[in-house]
């Protein structure tokens, strides 16, 4: 879940600053079909690409930063 969740989202924490500051911000998501269906065998994986999903939803858009 480490690789999958962290590295992503803190690296989204050190873009945060720049993308708000900007006040034209926008983060592509890109990810697999993982993160909206789970599959057997890969539920942390989805997990993981599905709760990084939500948090870009909720803390960037709520602060002015669209997510794609």
């Amino acid at each position: 879940m480490v690789a999958n969740f962290e590295s992503c989202f803190h690296l989204s924490q050190l873009l945060h600053l720049l993308l708000k500051a900007s006040e034209r911000g926008s983060i592509i998501h890109i990810s697999s079909i993982s993160s909206y269906l789970a599959y057997p065998y890969l539920a942390v994986y989805s997990a993981a690409k599905g709760l990084f999903f939500l948090l870009l939803v909720v803390v960037f858009a709520l602060q002015g930063v669209a997510v794609l």
